[in-house]
Order: C-alpha cells, then structure tokens, then sequence
C-alpha cells in the first residue's frame, strides 16, 4: 500500500505544478524570457498603480487596477521577477479576467 500512496502524491503535486503554471500563478520561466501576465479580474483599468514601460519589477507586484466597488483592486500581478517590456491596456479601458495586460522579460 505505501508504495501507491507515494506514486499518487508524486502524481498529485506534478498536476497542482501543472496547474499553477497554466493558471499564471506559478512562473517557471527561463531568464530572459516573455513572460505573459494576465488579469484575474474583469474592469475599467485605472491609471493610478498602472506599471510603466521599462519598470523593474518583483513577483507578486500589483501592475495593473481596476476599479472596483470599495476602491482600486489590482487585477494583475507579476508571477515572477522582470522588466517590463509591452503594457498593453490603457487607463479607462475595460479589461477582461483572462486579458494579457502586461509582458514581462523574466530576470530568474
């Protein structure tokens, strides 16, 4: 029986690793590589909080606002360390959950 047990947590942590990649929450990205960063949440960008072009940034970072009902909410964060190179909203635009917003070029 413990040699099933260990093969189905081996199986289980490659499927939450796979799954925590594909959703963008975990950044396996090589240095130097485009690196997509996507909004989790819908609504109109705000331009306070809005990352510029060329800002460095780390993982975990807020990058992109939406307006939300008590105030800001930020829809995107950096899934790992890197410069930004395209923003690709603008403030005023709606956005959508799933949107790539901003690339990245991955430092790690």
């Amino acid at each position: 029986m413990r040699p099933k047990r260990k093969i189905l947590g081996v199986l289980l942590a490659a499927v939450l690793l796979a799954g925590f990649a594909a959703a963008g929450t975990l950044s396996l990205a090589m240095p130097g590589a485009r690196v997509n960063q996507t909004a989790v949440i819908a609504g109109r960008v705000l331009p306070d909080g809005l990352v510029a072009l060329g800002a460095d940034v780390r993982e975990g970072q807020p990058l992109v606002y939406v307006a939300g009902i008590a105030g800001p909410v930020p829809t995107v964060r950096a899934n790992t360390d890197g410069q930004v190179v395209e923003v690709l909203v603008r403030p005023g635009q709606m956005i959508r959950s799933g949107q790539v917003a901003v690339v990245l070029r991955a430092y790690r």
